[in-house]
């Protein structure tokens, strides 16, 4: 069981939040935020702390993602590098398409789906994700 209340997880969930400015990373929501573990802390226990092995996802996407984290290692490296790139999200959303059919299942029943390409959209464009943009979808 891992010791939520420790002050170095506390400090390293905080420093998640501020870099990703309180926003899921997924579908920009701003409520009921989880700092996840990009590898495993269980596999990676060395680097459980670094800013660059955590992002934020709203509660709803951080349950579809957990058990798949190797799905998502890439995009979520990539996006809290700041380095996405069109080409990444499209092997990413072709991947999950292809091969991880009940992801995306999983991602459509909680109403996420189509707010997903957005947000990574607006990370590509090096812009702070808006909330108030996640209702449309991008072409």
């Amino acid at each position: 069981m891992y010791n939520y209340n420790d002050k170095k997880y506390k400090k390293w969930r905080e420093l998640i939040f501020k870099r990703d400015h309180f926003l899921c990373q997924l579908c920009a929501a701003s409520k009921k935020l989880n700092a996840h573990h990009i590898l495993r802390k269980v596999d990676r226990p060395d680097i459980a702390y670094l800013r660059s092995n955590g992002i934020t996802l709203c509660e709803k996407c951080h349950h579809v993602v957990t058990g798949k984290e190797q799905v998502f290692e890439k995009i979520f490296l990539a996006i809290t590098a700041r380095k996405l790139t069109l080409e990444l999200v499209y092997s990413f959303f072709s991947n999950l398409c292809n091969v991880y059919p009940e992801l995306v299942d999983k991602f459509k029943k909680i109403r996420k789906w189509d707010k997903i390409p957005l947000v990574m959209s607006n990370i590509i464009k090096n812009k702070h994700v808006n909330t108030g943009l996640c209702g449309k979808s991008v072409p």
